[in-house]
């Protein structure tokens, strides 16, 4: 298990300023996700899943700055399980913007 304790922007930013500004994107991302998505209930679970991912995430770091990264992935980077919902809902979200919108505009 590794600690990280570095974020975006943490050589401008104060912890309290990151933490904020994070959950102000995230709330409207997710705001904005819903909109694009609002026909689709797997959009819909994967931008709850995106938003639980974020606040777990944050609730993590809340603590002492640090979250907690135990999936090694061969060394080459380290995430936790906050990270991979991030990571998974994003990349799904991606799919069904892009590539289910460009279907229905052929239709």
């Amino acid at each position: 298990m590794v600690q990280n304790c570095s974020y975006f922007f943490n050589q401008f930013l104060e912890f309290r300023q990151f933490a904020i500004l994070s959950g102000i994107i995230a709330i409207l991302f997710s705001v904005y996700l819903l909109i694009l998505v609002k026909q689709q209930n797997t959009g819909k679970v994967a931008t709850a899943v995106f938003l639980v991912g974020s606040i777990l995430n944050a609730l993590d770091r809340w603590g002492d700055g640090c979250v907690n990264d135990y999936l090694d992935f061969f060394g080459l980077f380290k995430y936790n399980v906050f990270d991979l919902m991030i990571c998974t809902s994003s990349a799904q979200l991606f799919y069904l913007i892009v590539f289910k919108k460009h279907k229905e505009e052929k239709i």
